[in-house]
C-alpha cells in the first residue's frame, strides 16, 4: 500500500459501494473482459471471500483480503497473480512464474471527487483572502506607526534647509535632525521610496542597514 492508502474491510467496501455514485474505472478484470470504462456500480455484496460488484449487464467477483482506499473517491481491490520472470544465467536461465500483486479492479466516485475538489478550492480561496486581509492590516498598522514616528520627530520643528542631491531629497531642521527621501530598488518599475532608510513599500528597514 502507498503511504496515503487506508485498508478497507469487505463489509466497509460493500457499504460504501451501495451508497451510490461509484463507477468501475479500471483494473485487470476490466482489461481482460474488454469492458468499456466507467460503468455505474448498481450494487455490491459479499460472498465468502469474494466481493461481488454488479455493474449494468456485467458483474465482477474480486478478492476481499486486500482492499485499499487510496483517495476518498478511489478504491483499489488488489489480487495476487502469477507473472513470468526470467531467471538469471547463474540460476540456469529460462522463465519462471512468480507471484505479484496487481489491481483486480478500480472503483471511483467522480461526484465525490468533484465535491472534494470544490471544497478544497473554496478553502484555499478563503485562506488566501484571510492571508491578504492580515497582510493589509499589518501594512496599515505599520504605515500608521511610521507616520506617528515621523510626526513625533519632525512636526513643529523649524525647517532650515532643503537640498536635492542626485535623486535624494534632504530636509534639515534647526536642531540638526534630518529627513531624507530617496528612490531605491533599481528602475522605476520595481523601485520604492526610502524615508530615513525606511521603505515606504513595507515600512521596514532594508537588511543592509
Amino acid at each position: 500500500m502507498n503511504r496515503h492508502s487506508t485498508s478497507l474491510s469487505p463489509i466497509e467496501l460493500v457499504n460504501k459501494l451501495n451508497e451510490g455514485g461509484w463507477v468501475v474505472s479500471g483494473g485487470h478484470q476490466v482489461r481482460e473482459l474488454g469492458f468499456s470504462p466507467n460503468p455505474q456500480v448498481v450494487g455490491a455484496s459479499l460472498f465468502g471471500e469474494l466481493v461481488k460488484i454488479e455493474s449494468g449487464d456485467r458483474s465482477f467477483e474480486v478478492p476481499s483480503d486486500n482492499i485499499a482506499l487510496t483517495d476518498p473517491w478511489t478504491v483499489e481491490i488488489r489480487h495476487t497473480f502469477m507473472r513470468k520472470q526470467q531467471r538469471k544465467k547463474i540460476e540456469g536461465g529460462g522463465w519462471r512464474e512468480v507471484p505479484a500483486v496487481g489491481i483486480a479492479l478500480y472503483v471511483s466516485n467522480p461526484t465525490l471527487k468533484e465535491t472534494i475538489r470544490r471544497d478544497y478550492e473554496a478553502r484555499a480561496q478563503r485562506e488566501k483572502e484571510e492571508r491578504e486581509r492580515r497582510r493589509a492590516e499589518a501594512h496599515e498598522a505599520a504605515r500608521q506607526q511610521f507616520v506617528a514616528k515621523l510626526t513625533s520627530e519632525f512636526v513643529g520643528k523649524k525647517l532650515t534647509e532643503i537640498d536635492v542631491v542626485g535623486e535624494n531629497l534632504h530636509i534639515k531642521f534647526e536642531d540638526g535632525s534630518e529627513l531624507s527621501a530617496k528612490l531605491d530598488g533599481g528602475d522605476c518599475y520595481d523601485a520604492w521610496i526610502n524615508v530615513n532608510n525606511i521603505s515606504l513599500r513595507d515600512f521596514e528597514r532594508p537588511p543592509w542597514w
